[in-house]
């Protein structure tokens, strides 16, 4: 492990885990504080026309514990574990994304209890604006100040850097070549999403029991991710005189190039959370997109337009060989089309 990337990882540590863990004890020490001052059920949604759903004042530990500690540490925690040998931006900003979490629930669960202290019934609790305001000011103030602690630092094999230039098999007139594979989700992977998708459905249920309006809206999100996961953990991967296809096993997302629009082909090694920030269909912060399904070799293509696909696929090595070669042999036939029309 190099110094620069045992320093991104302590600076990571430090605002993705600690600071959750900091900001939530504080934020516990003052709602476990303020329940003996509020009604009992307290308020814990607000529609436009005031509080509307209403709990025991116990249910807003355990959101703080759910979501303001658990959520932003186990986050940061899976980042570090499968980046072990590599670093990126993407990484520096989910560590900027846990602190900016935890800040949002350490001011926005003990301020929807404070304006509550005194009152004989919830429902004349006021207007709940000015505290997401401020746990939302709080949130932006945390999350920059977490990205500019963590250095930039790149240790990664990726676009134009550690990619390994493959050599074109070897191709005569006539020869037909194809290259089909399985790309799919890899444990640490199912391990990840399986747990956060069990942890927004027993959030959902516990806020669901204790009589909380807001248990939709976490029931709507786990769905919606299982449904993404049902179409984004597997992809099927051809390369082929058809060009590249990359589709999932759904039919959708994916993306077709034809031979005629690719620029190159090589063999990537990735890194999904370090990298992409998770697994599936994914987009990174440096523009490239494609299935990512687990940590290793992977396929890249770029368009000529400069767009860069990739494909975390087994024999990645061996589908860019066969793609180089089907690219060469059409800029090679390009080539000659041309000389004849001169």
């Amino acid at each position: 492990m190099t110094s620069d990337l045992r320093r991104a990882r302590r600076a990571f540590l430090l605002v993705g885990v600690l600071v959750p863990v900091v900001l939530s004890v504080v934020a516990l020490v003052i709602v476990l504080g303020l329940l003996p001052l509020v009604p009992d059920p307290a308020a814990t949604h607000w529609g436009t026309s005031g509080a509307d759903g209403f709990a025991t004042p116990w249910a807003y530990v355990w959101m703080l514990l759910g979501v303001g500690l658990a959520l932003p540490v186990v986050l940061s925690l899976s980042v570090l574990a499968s980046s072990r040998d590599s670093w990126g931006v993407t990484g520096r900003f989910l560590g900027a994304v846990a602190a900016g979490l935890s800040a949002f629930f350490a001011v926005a669960f003990p301020g929807s209890l404070w304006i509550q202290r005194g009152l004989t019934d919830a429902a004349d609790a006021p207007d709940v604006l000015p505290v997401v305001g401020v746990a939302f000011g709080g949130a932006l103030v945390a999350g920059a100040a977490a990205w500019f602690v963590q250095p930039s630092v790149r240790v990664l094999p990726s676009l134009g850097d550690g990619a390994e230039t493959v050599r074109p098999i070897a191709l005569r007139s006539g020869d037909r070549v194809a290259w089909v594979g399985t790309a799919t989700v890899g444990r640490a992977g199912v391990i990840v999403l399986a747990f956060t998708l069990g942890v927004l459905v027993v959030t959902a249920v516990a806020l669901l029991l204790a009589g909380v309006g807001a248990w939709w809206p976490v029931a709507v999100t786990a769905v919606l991710i299982a449904l993404a996961m049902a179409a984004t953990l597997t992809f099927r991967v051809r390369v082929g005189p058809g060009g590249f296809v990359l589709r999932s096993v759904l039919g959708w997302p994916g993306v077709s190039l034809p031979l005629a629009r690719i620029a190159d082909a090589r063999a990537v090694h990735i890194s999904p959370l370090a990298e992409f920030g998770g697994w599936g269909w994914r987009i990174g912060l440096d523009g490239r997109r494609g299935a990512v399904l687990r940590a290793g070799e992977a396929l890249q293509v770029t368009a000529d337009d400069g767009r860069v696909y990739v494909a975390t696929v087994e024999g990645a090595g061996d589908a860019a060989a066969v793609l180089a070669a089907l690219i060469g042999r059409t800029a090679e036939r390009g080539d000659v089309e041309r000389g004849r029309e001169e």
